[in-house]
């Protein structure tokens, strides 16, 4: 059994940067962003192993504030679950948390790219 991610994307968000921003700052903005939001997944990906949890929390709480920056609402959804699983010290649960992050990660930095991409 193969899980099976869907992820909801608040267009709205980068609608309103990209009336608020040049064309140009915009890119900036969002081309910054992917990059960011990149760097901290991949850092995820290896985190549990490593067994840094107070990194992890940090890694994981700045993608919240990323994730609502680009509309990206199940990633930020699922960041704050891991947190939480974090905080309260649930390995159980952080166990399933952490795959789903790894998985809905993935999946929301490879649409954005390829929205960003398809932009005229």
């Amino acid at each position: 059994m193969t899980p099976h991610e869907t992820v909801r994307f608040d267009h709205v968000r980068l609608q309103d940067m990209a009336q608020q921003l040049a064309r140009d700052q915009y890119d900036a903005v969002v081309c910054g962003a992917l990059d960011d939001l990149s760097g901290r997944m991949a850092y995820v990906a290896t985190g549990l192993a490593q067994d840094r949890l107070a990194e992890l929390r940090r890694t994981v709480a700045g993608l919240i504030t990323l994730s609502e920056q680009l509309g990206l609402t199940t990633l930020a959804c699922v960041s704050r679950d891991v947190v939480h699983c974090i905080d309260v010290q649930d390995g159980i649960s952080l166990t399933a948390t952490y795959a789903r992050l790894v998985r809905v990660g993935e999946l929301s930095v490879t649409v954005l790219w390829d929205m960003e991409d398809a932009r005229p």
